[in-house]
Formats: structure tokens, C-alpha cells, sequence
């Protein structure tokens, strides 16, 4: 195959660069047209690779299996009726599930809230039963990727400890 442009300065192969780009894309689309068919069926007999949770209660079960004993384990509540749950779904609230962790020698609970997956300290509920302290995990996502909101809890829990140690210092 010759190259497109021999002298890429000058005027007469400026000129023609869009003749080449064309006749480059004619060729992409024959070999689109004669191979099409075939990959459309590879891709479709192929497995998924990724199933993504259903709704946030099936995201915390996912990734209460990430989480092991001792670190971690998930706390079911009793489910309200499905069409309540949908409704909560809806306003981006979870199923009432949690996760408690213990992260360093610190429990905490991780639900889904107000439309966001949400970290708490358990020490930092007051006595009247309001969270008077919290960290949102950078996910909106009601359902992402178990792997993903994993990563994201990792990832404020390293930042909420190097604050801590900052403000010791």
C-alpha cells in the first residue's frame, strides 16, 4: 500500500487529503458491509461480561460479598411492600439495608440515602438518634458496579483517616 501523502507540506497534497480521507472511508464501509452480519451474532452468542445490580439493595448485597468477615457484613431490615420500595427507590433512597464495617479500628455503616451511597461513623449518631456526621461516596449511581462503589468506599475511608492524622499533626 503507497502512503496517502508522499510530501505532507505541500499545497497539492492538502489538496487532495480530502479525496484520501473519502476513499478511506469507503473502504471502512465495505468492510463493514461484508463483516457486519457475523460480528453482530459473535457479539450477541458471546456471555455477558457484566451484570449490573438490579436495585440498591441487590448493589449492597453485591458488595457485602466484596466486604469479608470481620470487615465487613450486611445488615438486612425488613423490606417494606414492593410498590413502598419502588417508591423509595424512585426518590433515590435504598431498601433500609446497611453494611457495618470496621475500618481501622472504627465501625460505620454504609446505606444508600437521598439519592447518594452514604459512610457514617457509628459514633457519630447523637443521643436523640440524629447523624450529626457523614461522608458521601463519589458514586450516583443507585446501581453501580459492586467493584466501583467498592473502590469509592476504599477511597473515602483512606481520606477520612489522612484528614484525621493531618489534624493530629
Amino acid at each position: 500500500m503507497r502512503p496517502l501523502l508522499r510530501r505532507p507540506h505541500t499545497g497539492e497534497n492538502l489538496a487532495a487529503a480530502p479525496d484520501h480521507a473519502h476513499a478511506a472511508a469507503d473502504l471502512v464501509d465495505l468492510a463493514l458491509a461484508q463483516h457486519a452480519t457475523q460480528l453482530v451474532a459473535l457479539t450477541d452468542a458471546a456471555p455477558p461480561t457484566l451484570e449490573l445490580p438490579t436495585d440498591p439493595h441487590d448493589t449492597l448485597v453485591r458488595l457485602a460479598q466484596l466486604i469479608t468477615e470481620p470487615v465487613g457484613r450486611l445488615v438486612e431490615r425488613q423490606h417494606p411492600a414492593a410498590a413502598t420500595l419502588a417508591e423509595k427507590y424512585e426518590e433515590g433512597f435504598g431498601c433500609g439495608c446497611e453494611i457495618t464495617l470496621t475500618y481501622q479500628g472504627v465501625e460505620w455503616t454504609l446505606y444508600r440515602s437521598d439519592s447518594a451511597w452514604s459512610l457514617m461513623r457509628a459514633d457519630a449518631v447523637g443521643e436523640d438518634g440524629i447523624v450529626r456526621e457523614w461522608r458521601d461516596l463519589e458514586v450516583s449511581s443507585a446501581t453501580p458496579h459492586p467493584q466501583h462503589l467498592y473502590v469509592a468506599l476504599q477511597d473515602t475511608l483512606g481520606r477520612e483517616f489522612k484528614e484525621k492524622e493531618h489534624a493530629r499533626d
